[in-house]
């Protein structure tokens, strides 16, 4: 109250100085945040007195939401109907402020926190601290945060937002983000905008190094404890324990030009039916078609080949460049190479991966940079077949995935703790040497009981063949 009163006698009887300018404005920004609501979601049966327990960092204000909304009853006891409840952002717990999804293409999944199942993302959905959002191939989706500020997750990505112990809005796994006022960070980097109006972008490579390339504005790139500006109009490449290279510049295409307006390159592309031609782009131009490998593609190719059925897949077509992925799996969920070849340049892959069977997929790339939509996966063969495949027969098949802890490590202050994770189905799971049951999902879990200080534990996964694979989760107990 004195605050108040200090600052408005120069606003009522004197000149506005600029310090008390600064003062007032400080207070109405802060009077604006304050109007910001949040929309929670009553289950029937739930009380005034429950809500504020599970959503208010004060669950003794709770009569602050009678101010906001009209109830049945004053009493918070009382059981409420199924309604919706708007309540000020400022009193909710940081655990339980919600992000929307404003916006999903194609397939689209998220995964609520300390749970293993990806489930079908809906419009309009909350979601919370820990969970998370993947999109698939030609898929996209974004995520609005109560600031106000949005966030585009592209294709073939994974993020989580609100990561615990990580400072950020969001933490990109693998694939592409586009952001504005949002803090990200990836396995390399960390990206903080320093700027009102910035729009950058940022990818983590298979090589887990991330290209962050920024439109408008300012972001502070971090990696490896050395921190590096990069201005509009530049980028820069932050690889694993690596400090930001030097900022350099953007091309001058159409789509950086399009990014800095603000414009959605992305959106017509992923919704062109499949066979389509993508829609054309900000200043005009057509976008490139999906690309039809020729001749049969029953067999494996050797990779040597690549070039010229590459180059026969945009015979009379306006083509500047390829992109061509390619990957360990046919859904391509491991991705093993990915690079740009200008159209006139030879391929070689065989000299970026080693001797194996992969699957390629290729996108063309017309005049105006605009990227089309990928060709069905083709199958290729480097180095020796027979090794190769006798490679493949000895390794472990299978994947296994540890959700919590989320890390490497994890710290806790009570005693008993729930590994949880998901395997196929034909993987015999132990934790510590005891078998782990699973549902028909794959999901298992496992309540452990921690000594003080370190706890160590060995996921082990078996497949058919006694191939195995370990996975070391430490936790950490101080009472």
């Amino acid at each position: 109250m004195i605050v108040h009163f200090v600052l408005c006698v120069p606003f009522r009887y004197f000149p506005l100085r600029p310090f008390a300018l600064l003062c007032f404005c400080v207070v109405l920004a802060a009077a604006a945040q304050d109007k910001r609501f949040q929309t929670i979601t009553v289950k029937p049966g739930d009380t005034l007195w429950a809500i504020a327990q599970t959503y208010l960092k004060d669950p003794t204000r709770w009569n602050e939401l009678l101010k906001h909304n009209k109830l049945p009853s004053a009493d918070p006891t009382v059981a409420l109907p199924g309604m919706t409840l708007k309540v000020p952002v400022s009193l909710i717990k940081e655990s339980m402020l919600a992000a929307t999804m404003v916006e999903l293409i194609n397939q689209v999944e998220t995964r609520r926190r300390e749970t293993a199942d990806w489930k079908d993302a809906s419009a309009r959905m909350q979601l919370y601290k820990d969970d998370g959002v993947r999109t698939f191939a030609a898929s996209r989706a974004r995520v609005v945060f109560v600031t106000g500020d949005s966030l585009n997750v592209d294709e073939n990505s994974m993020a989580i937002l609100k990561p615990k112990g990580k400072d950020a809005d969001l933490e990109l796994l693998r694939g592409e983000i586009h952001g504005s006022q949002s803090r990200v960070v990836t396995s390399s980097a960390r990206i903080t905008p320093k700027a009102k109006g910035t729009r950058f972008s940022a990818k983590v490579r298979d090589d887990l190094s991330t290209l962050v390339q920024v439109y408008t504005g300012v972001a502070a790139v971090e990696g490896s404890g050395t921190t590096l500006d990069v201005k509009a109009g530049f980028s820069t490449e932050v690889a694993a324990d690596r400090p930001p290279t030097l900022p350099v510049k953007l091309p001058d295409t159409p789509e950086v030009k399009a990014r800095a307006l603000g414009g959605d390159i992305f959106s017509a592309k992923l919704l062109a039916p499949p066979g389509a031609q993508t829609a054309a782009l900000p200043g005009g131009g057509g976008g490139a078609p999906v690309p039809k490998w020729k001749g049969a593609a029953g067999r494996a190719r050797d990779m040597d080949d690549i070039t010229f059925d590459v180059k026969e897949l945009s015979i009379g077509l306006p083509v500047s460049a390829y992109l061509v992925q390619v990957a360990r799996t046919p859904d391509f969920s491991r991705v093993a190479a990915e690079k740009v070849f200008e159209a006139d340049e030879k391929i070689e892959l065989s000299r970026m991966i080693p001797p194996g069977r992969y699957w390629v997929r290729v996108a063309l790339v017309d005049l105006l940079g605009s990227q089309g939509r990928f060709s069905d996966a083709r199958q290729y063969v480097v180095g020796d077949k027979g090794a190769t495949l006798a490679l493949e027969e000895d390794r472990f098949k299978g994947n296994i995935e540890i959700v919590r802890p989320a890390e490497k490590e994890d710290y806790v202050r009570i005693p008993k703790y729930r590994i949880m994770g998901r395997a196929d189905m034909e993987l015999a799971v132990t934790i510590n040497g005891r078998r782990v049951r699973r549902d028909e999902s794959g999901n298992f879990s496992l309540d452990v009981l921690l000594k003080e200080g370190g706890n160590s534990f060995k996921i082990m996964a078996q497949d058919a063949r006694g191939r195995a694979k370990e996975l070391v989760r430490n936790i950490y107990y101080e009472p």
